[in-house]
């Protein structure tokens, strides 16, 4: 398999988000109203960034206090299309069987889905490797199962097929992807070198990769 290969739909806009994960989400609830399953929510840092009065949230994790404690691994307890937003931020790497739990995501959505999914195939990640020989302790092989950790190294080409075509078979197209900028630009140059991966972005579609932390990419239910 080529995985330098591109996406289903390589012509859709990736745009580049000054703003982080949450951020985002919140504002794109906040405008479209309604229920809101937060998976993986770990402490709630969503809920702080949504208008109550707009967005009717519900957490999910497999700790207790939450609303809902099911296994990612297992089909999700809950009727289909039994919330307006299925939002999964950094969760999905970390479930084994990613392809079902994603189409579970999915099933219960009505408008939309939301996933954010670490690229690991970024500038400071290539450098981490290069220099330190390993990508951190959530992917270390160790003498006992360590329990959670990623399951998947996830480049941003990978993502975008993963997405693309899973979507597609569960009746739902990429309506926007954002890409949020390595924590490095913000703290050295700022918005110059963000200028640089833009126009590094538009000339070639897998160099945005090399300046991509993660991507955030919004789903809608096809009519």
């Amino acid at each position: 398999m080529n995985h330098a290969s591109p996406p289903t739909n390589p012509k859709l806009s990736s745009q580049y988000s000054l703003i982080n994960k949450y951020e985002l989400v919140g504002r794109f609830a906040n405008e479209h109203g309604g229920t809101l399953l937060d998976l993986g929510a770990r402490d709630r840092v969503l809920q702080g960034y949504l208008d109550t009065s707009r967005v009717d949230y519900r957490s999910h994790d497999v700790v207790p206090n939450h609303d809902y404690t099911f296994d990612l691994e297992k089909p999700i307890p809950l009727t289909d299309r039994s919330f307006g937003i299925v939002v999964g931020l950094d969760v999905l790497e970390h479930v084994e069987h990613i392809h079902d739990a994603f189409a579970e995501m999915m099933r219960v959505a009505s408008r939309n889905v939301i996933v954010t999914l670490p690229v690991i195939n970024n500038l400071s990640w290539r450098l981490k490797f290069l220099f330190a020989g390993q990508l951190g302790a959530k992917y270390w092989l160790l003498p006992e199962h360590q329990g959670d950790h990623h399951r998947w190294v996830t480049t941003y080409s990978d993502i975008r097929r993963f997405v693309d075509v899973n979507a597609a078979k569960a009746g739902f197209h990429v309506e926007s992807i954002h890409n949020h900028l390595e924590r490095f630009p913000n703290r050295i140059v700022g918005k110059p070198l963000y200028a640089l991966a833009h126009v590094a972005a538009r000339l070639n579609w897998q160099a945005n990769g090399l300046f991509t932390r993660s991507l955030t990419i919004i789903l809608r239910r096809e009519a």
